[in-house]
């Protein structure tokens, strides 16, 4: 009988175990939509660049490879302008080199030894102050390595080598603009999305801290996390004012977005130090149930603005959060009035202080934030 039941359950639970399983594969293709789309961009890109070069026969087919792998970027102008920084400091590194190899004879170890210092030194130094020309010293000593290891003139490597860098960078592009395409834009809204779905979780680890003990490590987490996401999102915004300049829509400017999502994680940095330690006694039966309405409203609304941004939908209302910061803020007040305020310690005054001084900040930032994502929702 034993048997038997165990065997009903196992039946019962399959339609469970398949609707878990239909989920959790729906929410990690959510998270991993933009990644899955790069990668078939980039699997096309390299495949597309292979077959061109077998089909005219390169000597050297694997830099049309290795090239449109390179340039891909996840927005079309991304690619684009991967494409012309490693095309130009191609260009220059293979005509400089094949000048260096030209002047100074490469059939001798000592001869070849000075020729790539020649080329390298100042194709370096155009580097360090221009990153578009950073494959120039690479290209210039492959240009004056491969003759001398093979035994062959200069000017055939060099200029195929260009060719070759020349198709990668248009399969690249191409493949860009019509394999899948991701505009800029839409991908800063995606990074930002991302940004405010991590502050959601990372806010209620920081007002945890006033009641309890801390996930410190877990913070330190979610803090590097959102960090990184910055620099992406840095590097997008470039793209997307590029995208912006050159007509491709009448889309709203990106740089503000980055702002204020960097002035809020300052905020979030103040209110994660004066959460240290729990709040004292004096103040927790007061200030604590306020501070968690503030934590739990607060989490609500990013999670909303998250939504609304990937969705490009209107912002969400701010009505709600706002009358919870109002309410810390007469808390704080009431207590400062009874004099409960005067018994604090220095550091635990200042806490209180800088607390208070970050939710204010956090509100107006929050306000510009709610503009910033109904710029990007689609009009109606």
């Amino acid at each position: 009988m034993a048997f038997r039941d165990r065997k009903f359950w196992r039946a019962d639970a399959k339609p469970l175990l398949a609707r878990v399983s239909r989920r959790g594969v729906t929410l990690w293709y959510g998270r991993n939509k933009a990644n899955l789309r790069l990668a078939v961009r980039v699997t096309v890109a390299g495949v597309a660049a292979f077959a061109i070069g077998r089909a005219f026969e390169f000597g050297q087919g694997y830099w049309a490879v290795f090239t449109a792998i390179i340039v891909l970027q996840t927005s079309t102008t991304g690619s684009l302008g991967a494409a012309i920084d490693y095309f130009a400091g191609t260009l220059a590194g293979a005509a400089y080199g094949a000048v260096v190899a030209l002047v100074i004879p490469i059939d001798r170890f000592w001869t070849l030894a000075a020729a790539l210092a020649v080329a390298i030194a100042p194709l370096a130094f155009l580097a360090a102050i221009r990153r578009n020309f950073r494959v120039a010293p690479i290209t210039a000593a492959i240009v004056l390595l491969i003759p001398a290891t093979q035994q062959s003139g200069v000017l055939a490597p060099a200029i195929g080598r260009v060719i070759e860098i020349a198709i990668g960078s248009a399969v690249g592009v191409l493949v860009s603009r019509f394999v899948l395409p991701s505009r800029a834009h839409h991908v800063v809204a995606d990074v930002a999305s991302d940004i405010l779905s991590l502050s959601a979780r990372l806010v209620a680890l920081l007002f945890a801290g006033f009641g309890e003990r801390r996930d410190l490590a877990a913070i330190v987490r979610l803090q590097d996390g959102y960090r990184r996401l910055l620099v992406r999102l840095d590097g997008v915004v470039s793209d997307a004012e590029r995208e912006r300049i050159a007509h491709f829509g009448a889309e709203p400017d990106s740089e503000p977005m980055l702002r204020t999502l960097r002035r809020i994680r300052f905020d979030l940095v103040i209110i994660g130090r004066a959460a240290g330690s729990v709040l004292p006694d004096s103040l927790r039966g007061s200030l604590w149930p306020r501070l968690e309405a503030v934590s739990e409203r607060l989490r609500a609304y990013l999670a909303d603005a998250a939504r609304s941004l990937a969705g490009r939908q209107p912002a969400p209302p701010l009505d709600a959060l706002n009358k919870t910061f109002a309410d810390y803020a007469a808390g704080v007040s009431e207590l400062r009035r009874a004099g409960v305020t005067r018994d604090l310690s220095d550091e635990e005054a200042t806490r209180i202080f800088a607390l208070g001084f970050a939710l204010d900040q956090l509100r107006r930032n929050l306000g510009d934030l709610n503009q910033r994502v109904a710029e990007f929702a689609r009009p109606k």
